[in-house]
Order: C-alpha cells, then sequence, then structure tokens
C-alpha cells in the first residue's frame, strides 16, 4: 500500500525532475486495481478521448461508440448535420443501445431489449413506448448527453461537463499535426486492427514512446530502425503530448519497399504523436496513411488497442499497403510480445522500480519521453485526490 500512496503523490524515491537522473515509478501503478479504478475517473473521465476522424461522420446516421471505462459513449451526425454524443445506454431498463463500434443509423436508435426508439437528436419517440402509463411523459424522456467537439479533423468527447475545450486545453496542437500530415481533412476509414493485450493501458504508452527499443528489441523494430533515421529526427514535450519523430532511413528495407514513390503521401517522415493520456497519430515515410492508435483501457492488467487506418485515395497504393502489412504482422505483434513480458515482470515480488536509460546529454535514443509522460500522469491528480488514495484499501 505504500507504493501505491507515494506513486500517486509523486513522491517515490528515485523518480527526478531530470530524467537523466530518475528512476521509474514503482511497479504498483500498472497492477493495482484501485490506482486504475483512480485514473479512470480522474483522467480518462475528464479528459478528451478520441472518437474518429471527422470523415467517420459525413452523412446522417453515421455512429462511432467508445469505451470509457463502465461508460459506453455513441457519436453521430445528426438531421441537421450536428455533432451530437449521448451515453449509449436505454432511459428505461439500461440495455445497451449499441453494440457495434461504428455503423449507420437509419432514422432512430432502437433498444434491443424492448424497442424503445431515440431520434438521432436523442429525443424519445413517443410512439415507441406504452400511451397509458400513469405520470409517464415521453416528451421528458432522452438519452444522457455527452460532449462533443471536433478538433484538427478528429473527433473527441468528454464525459466532463467542467472541463476546458479542446482549443483551450490543446494549445494549438492541432496546428502541430497539420504541419506533420500534407491532408488531414480528407482521409476516410480504411481499415482497423485490435488487439487485446495483457497489460496495463501505461505499459503499451511507454513502449510507443520507447526510443532506446527501437533498434535492439527484436529483428521487425531492427528493421524499423533502418528504415527510418532517428539519429537525426527530434522529439517534442509540451503540457499535454509527446512526439517522436524519424526521417525516412532505407527505402528498400525489409519492412516494406518505399523506393517507389506513391502519388500522394502524408510525410517522408516517421511520425509519432501521443496527445495525453491515450491517443497516437501517426505516419510511416512515403504513405498515404494516418494511422491513430487508441489504447483503451479495460483493467489494471488488461488494455485494447485499436490501429484505425486513414488514407485518401480510394484505392491504397503498394507502398501504403506494404506499411499496413508491416504493421499489422510484424512490428504490431512483437510490441504486443515485448508489452505482455513487461507486464508479468511488473507483477513479480522481485520487481519494484527501474532506471530511465537517458544519457547526458538527453540523446535521440533515451527515454526522456517517457519520463516526461509520468510528469503528465502524475500532474493529472490534484493534491485532494492524491489525499483521497490514502484511505485506499
Amino acid at each position: 500500500m505504500n507504493e501505491i500512496k507515494t506513486a500517486l503523490r509523486g513522491e517515490v524515491s528515485g523518480f527526478a525532475d531530470d530524467p537523466r537522473m530518475s528512476q521509474t515509478l514503482p511497479a504498483a501503478i500498472y497492477t493495482s486495481q484501485k490506482i486504475f479504478e483512480f485514473e479512470i475517473e480522474k483522467i480518462f473521465a475528464k479528459t478528451w478521448q478520441f472518437i474518429g476522424h471527422k470523415n467517420d461522420f459525413r452523412e446522417p446516421g453515421d455512429f462511432v461508440t467508445k469505451e470509457i471505462g463502465r461508460d459506453s459513449v455513441i457519436v453521430l451526425r445528426d438531421r441537421e448535420g450536428e455533432l451530437r454524443a449521448f451515453h449509449n445506454v436505454c432511459r428505461h431498463r439500461a440495455h445497451r443501445l449499441v453494440s457495434e463500434k461504428r455503423g449507420s443509423l437509419k432514422v432512430v436508435i432502437t433498444c434491443p431489449y424492448h424497442s424503445w426508439a431515440y431520434g438521432l437528436d436523442g429525443g424519445l419517440r413517443p410512439n415507441s413506448v406504452k400511451s397509458d402509463v400513469y405520470g409517464f411523459d415521453p416528451s421528458k424522456i432522452a438519452l444522457v448527453p455527452v460532449r462533443v467537439e471536433e478538433y484538427g479533423s478528429f473527433v473527441f468527447i468528454n464525459l466532463d461537463d467542467d472541463a476546458p475545450t479542446m482549443v483551450e486545453h490543446c494549445k494549438g496542437y492541432d496546428e502541430r499535426l497539420r504541419s506533420h500530415f500534407r491532408d488531414i481533412d480528407r482521409p476516410k476509414h480504411h481499415s482497423t486492427m485490435v488487439y487485446d493485450v495483457d497489460c496495463n493501458w501505461k505499459v503499451v504508452m511507454d513502449n510507443g514512446i520507447d526510443a532506446y527499443h527501437l533498434g535492439i528489441s527484436g529483428p521487425h523494430h531492427q528493421v524499423f530502425n533502418r528504415m527510418c533515421d532517428f539519429k537525426n529526427g527530434r522529439q517534442i514535450a509540451d503540457d499535454v503530448s509527446l512526439a517522436l519523430i524519424g526521417g525516412p532511413g532505407d527505402p528498400n528495407n525489409e519492412g516494406y519497399s518505399f523506393a517507389k514513390k506513391p502519388d500522394f503521401w502524408q510525410s517522408e517522415n516517421f511520425i509519432d504523436d501521443l496527445l495525453f493520456p491515450a491517443v497516437f497519430f501517426l505516419t510511416f515515410p512515403y504513405t498515404d496513411i494516418i494511422y491513430v492508435f487508441d489504447v483503451i483501457p479495460v483493467s489494471a492488467q488488461t488494455c485494447r488497442i485499436e490501429m484505425l487506418y486513414y488514407c485518401v485515395a480510394d484505392e491504397l497504393d503498394e507502398t501504403s499497403l506494404g506499411a499496413i502489412r508491416y504493421m499489422n504482422e510484424d512490428l504490431g505483434p512483437e510490441d504486443v510480445d515485448l508489452n505482455v513480458g513487461v507486464q508479468q515482470g511488473l507483477n513479480s515480488r522481485a520487481y519494484d522500480a527501474g532506471r530511465f536509460m537517458v544519457d547526458t546529454a538527453a540523446g535521440y535514443d533515451g527515454e526522456q519521453l517517457i519520463h516526461h509522460f509520468y510528469r503528465l500522469w502524475l500532474a493529472a491528480f490534484s493534491d485532494e485526490d492524491r489525499a483521497r488514495v490514502l484511505v485506499m484499501d
């Protein structure tokens, strides 16, 4: 219990402001279900969560659903062209309304239990319920709304009615995305790859910004390190985000070839940009892909990774298809295995905390971005929040 208390206070012995002299935070932050539940309430329920691209909602009735802890939210385009978001739960007997991840609703949202029907504005359709129930007025029943905003051509939701807007919170992050990608307005959903992973969500976040492991973790990472030039790349860290950028490397690498350039590509660079807490925006060199890596916490020991590919072209070129194959079949599975292995070690009684590998010059292949992620993580908890942890069992 002491580990949990000190981890959330940010008073861990050895965790220093300077990443070059810092230990990691304790294993308990990755294994404690109490801390996980606290994260859901104090981070995920109070920050903007990725839903999709604006082009996922081109027509009235187009929808995407999202899980945030115990809550499910449905986001859709209504008949007037407005984006709306609602808790995905019927107001009658609590049945989940929509089970699919994405799709299109023709006219109404119909509960599969008793067929209560709601318009795309969230209002209950009176003709879908009994008309002679004493004291019951269908016109006063509607789905519970959730805040939704379009930002940088992407769509986000927030369960907290008092949270700052995306513009207030992100402070120009949309402009950075536009500087990364040649065209973030036109891409449409191409495909999604889903992994259910036996690790804490933060293990995935650590791995996604870990420059240290790129050239040494496994054969597919070694290919990746030849594919991209990280020695001449750069790293970015600010109050809401972190980014790892590498230039193009060997175009004839074993992962996918970009020796023959397609007609259109998003960037000549590898872009890996994390918006706190849990979504990455990426692209690979010379591909028509904006790749969104959405990490969804499930429990202290499990998470879901949804890898969404967006592209401009109606039919993808061979270079972009090769990059998707490489990610889905080679690099992605190798990363999943690494993540699971880390979680297994975090559960060991022999491990408490490690050491960030950052050389004195804070060079390109160090773990300083992971250290910065945990500064953001600690900052997400107020003094009052940390005091509450002290009474947790």
